[in-house]
């Protein structure tokens, strides 16, 4: 099956998301070209493979994903390629459109400031994944075993429930997006974390398990 769909939006080297996993996946098989890896970023193989296929179409190689190169990538998507181009988020939609309030995440006549769901959606950009708020402002109001208010019941808080290595992956995600270098970064498997005036926890028992979310304060 080919992809029959709307154009999805723009993206180029360092871009990332489905579409561009989409994308990747299917140069690897046009190409039979090994140095594509699996994954929602798009980079160096991933572009250069794109400007061959551009040649190769009479079209400026420009490494741009755009709507004249859609054109005739689309016809030649196949199976999981085309699941993933369908499921991608229109690139041209806010930031805000990345990130979902799970019901009762806030509690009645509070809710979660903007600031953090700008936050979460930067780390969503970063993830490569629309991501819901499990937890907002409807949270305990001290931190568990103390006096000390959560930053979550004045809303300047949120979790994202993940576990495992995609919590991992996850808290990565939201220290590059609080401004840590990427190196840095993927250095990092869990703790507490302050950058840039962003709080970050993820794989630790401080102030509760944070073993199965993400918690995010401003």
């Amino acid at each position: 099956m080919a992809y029959t769909g709307k154009y999805k939006g723009s993206f180029k080297y360092g871009s990332k998301g489905k579409d561009c996993a989409a994308v990747k996946r299917t140069l690897k098989r046009l190409q039979n070209n090994p140095k594509i890896k699996y994954s929602r970023t798009f980079g160096t193989a991933a572009a250069n493979a794109l400007k061959a296929f551009q040649r190769n179409h009479q079209l400026t190689p420009d490494g741009v994903f755009g709507p004249q190169t859609f054109k005739k990538m689309a016809p030649l998507m196949q199976g999981y390629e085309v699941v993933l181009y369908k499921q991608a988020s229109p690139r041209s939609k806010v930031r805000a459109s990345w990130v979902i309030m799970a019901p009762y995440a806030d509690r009645a006549g509070k809710a979660t400031h903007q600031t953090v769901k700008d936050f979460v959606s930067k780390i969503a950009h970063e993830y490569g994944e629309v991501l819901t708020i499990t937890c907002g402002t409807n949270h305990n109001q001290y931190v568990l075993g103390t006096n000390r208010e959560s930053q979550h019941w004045q809303g300047n808080a949120a979790d994202i429930g993940k576990y495992g290595a995609a919590l991992t992956r996850l808290g990565q995600a939201a220290l590059r997006a609080a401004g840590m270098s990427r190196a840095e970064a993927a250095r990092c498997t869990g703790g507490v974390y302050n950058v840039n005036g962003k709080n970050i926890l993820f794989n630790t028992r401080v102030g509760g398990n944070h073993y199965n979310h993400l918690h995010v304060g401003i």
